[in-house]
């Protein structure tokens, strides 16, 4: 994402004037691009008599057809005050066709609000203050306005702190450097799995699952880790007001149940740390790092779930904190429940637990709940060897590093994780209520 940045940075000034360009000048830069008919679809777009001026502009494919869009920023002379407008067109059956537009700030200069498209993703670039700029991904498929990432990267401070979420692979990291070195001082790798209540309908352009397939999420056993076929899995998660449900697909091409009480299987872990956290927008970073062991595990919950034989051996459910001991804590522990599937490639858990163990006592449909959460799925080819068992988890890092827990992002009823906008909905609606529909 920092490429982006500075592609934004170094080529804006290229593709524009110092004092911004005539829509003449803008249509002799993309003529080589497009039919004279398509860039009229663009000024008959925009305010008649030339009352704006183009600062940035670019072209590539952000809606994966193989044709050209195009993507400008433009100051209209009647807007008052540092306001920049971003577009995006998408070549529509044969004609440009406005699929996005947005209001900026700029801080100094209009140069400041950037746009590239790049590997099918249009990035629009805003700069707020010295050195804290945001950059957003978008992309567009089916009438859909898809928000992929989001960039920021703003000073603490002697430090530069840098965000990034991916709103489609639901991975992201964060990272703290020192401004004047740019020696990094802490980073994080983790994934946010959005919960959404049960029964949602989670609309084409959101993500709900994470996929687990890459070597650098083997924790333990890469060597004997054979790739996605030998043992992967994919989680979703969802959630009403007693319990959080979790469905996992693990791909496995040998399911072990142990032999003896003795032997080893395959199961699945999640740690929690039952201490969310309430907020309004998204956002994640524990600066803190924990021991976790037999006597410290205080607000802190394994829970292993075994899918037994899939034939006489039921699957059953084991809980690990120091909390055990506590009258809510015995009682939630009675109500976690995990059933299994055998699979034509692998075997599903389902398991539900008690909101309690996430540190609440209701949820408010208001608001966004942050756990700390993470998943890892021990694969065992054979119960007699243990030592060749593969450990792929949601974080690249050991179970006991907190801060790369990753979360389980708890999403109001009427919100989303992500932004998707259909270009088709009003006058979809429009038509609805012209026929009383």
């Amino acid at each position: 994402m920092k490429r982006i940045l500075l592609t934004i940075l170094f080529l804006s000034p290229i593709m524009t004037f110092g004092q911004g360009m005539t829509f003449d000048q803008f249509a002799n830069k993309i003529q080589k691009y497009f039919d004279n008919k398509l860039i009229a679809d663009l000024e008959s777009a925009l305010p008649q008599e030339g009352g704006y001026l183009i600062w940035g502009w670019d072209v590539g494919d952000f809606s994966g057809d193989g044709y050209y869009d195009v993507a400008f920023s433009v100051r209209y002379k009647s807007d008052k005050g540092k306001i920049i407008r971003a577009f995006m067109f998408a070549d529509i059956e044969g004609y440009l066709k406005e699929v996005a537009s947005f209001k900026y700030e700029f801080f100094e200069i209009p140069l400041e609000i950037g746009v590239v498209v790049r590997d099918n993703i249009c990035y629009i670039t805003q700069k707020h203050k010295q050195f804290n700029w945001t950059i957003w991904g978008y992309s567009f498929q089916n009438g859909n306005l898809i928000k992929v990432d989001e960039f920021n990267t703003e000073k603490d401070g002697k430090y530069t702190k840098e965000s990034y979420r991916n709103y489609i692979t639901l991975r992201n990291n964060e990272k703290y450097m020192k401004t004047t070195s740019g020696d990094i001082d802490y980073k994080i790798d983790f994934v946010t799995l959005p919960s959404y209540p049960r029964g949602k309908i989670i609309y084409d352009g959101y993500s709900n699952k994470i996929y687990n397939n890459e070597v650098k999420y083997v924790s333990k056993g890469a060597f004997d880790w054979k790739g996605a076929e030998d043992a992967s899995f994919k989680i979703s998660s969802s959630y009403d007001s007693e319990f959080i449900y979790f469905s996992i697909d693990i791909i496995d091409d040998k399911v072990i149940s142990p032999d003896c009480n003795e032997c080893v299987g395959d199961f699945v872990d999640i740690w929690i740390d039952s201490k969310p956290l309430e907020t309004d927008k998204v956002y994640y970073f524990l600066s803190r790092r924990i021991e976790l062991s037999e006597d410290k595990l205080d607000g802190y919950y394994n829970i292993a779930i075994h899918p037994g034989d899939f034939f006489e051996k039921m699957p059953y459910v084991q809980l690990r904190t120091s909390d055990k001991d506590k009258a809510e804590v015995k009682e939630a522990s009675q109500t976690i429940n995990a059933s299994s599937t055998l699979t034509d490639n692998g075997y599903n858990i389902r398991v539900k637990i008690p909101i309690s163990l996430i540190g609440l006592s209701s949820i408010d449909d208001k608001k966004f709940y942050e756990v700390p959460c993470t998943f890892i799925v021990h694969d065992i080819d054979n119960s007699y060897r243990p030592e060749e068992e593969s450990q792929i988890a949601t974080t690249n890092t050991d179970s006991s590093d907190a801060p790369a827990y990753g979360t389980l992002l708890i999403v109001p009823p009427d919100k989303w994780y992500g932004s998707v906008k259909n270009i088709y909905t009003d006058k979809i609606l429009n038509y609805l209520n012209k026929y009383g529909l």
